[in-house]
């Protein structure tokens, strides 16, 4: 399953992404989990009530959002 801007009326920041997804998986968004490494996304994960992961890839974990954890492909994983 893809859920892609074409079956979207609203993307990211906007909690449709994420609260279709979960729709769809025939889940609520507070039992999914989104991985993300930008603000917009983060900020649709937060918005839908998931729970969320910043990947720290592209910004540092100041330029993001608060998530509940954090992934960092050089030093493992670490919480919030």
């Amino acid at each position: 399953m893809l859920i892609t801007p074409e079956v979207l009326s609203q993307g990211k920041p906007h909690p449709e992404p994420y609260l279709r997804g979960a729709k769809e998986l025939g889940l609520e968004a507070k039992d999914c989990v989104c991985f993300e490494d930008a603000v917009a996304g983060l900020n649709s994960g937060i918005a839908a009530g998931c729970m969320t992961v910043a990947v720290l890839s592209h910004a540092k974990k100041e330029e993001l959002p608060k998530a509940d954890g954090y992934v960092d492909g050089a030093n493992g994983c670490g919480g919030s």
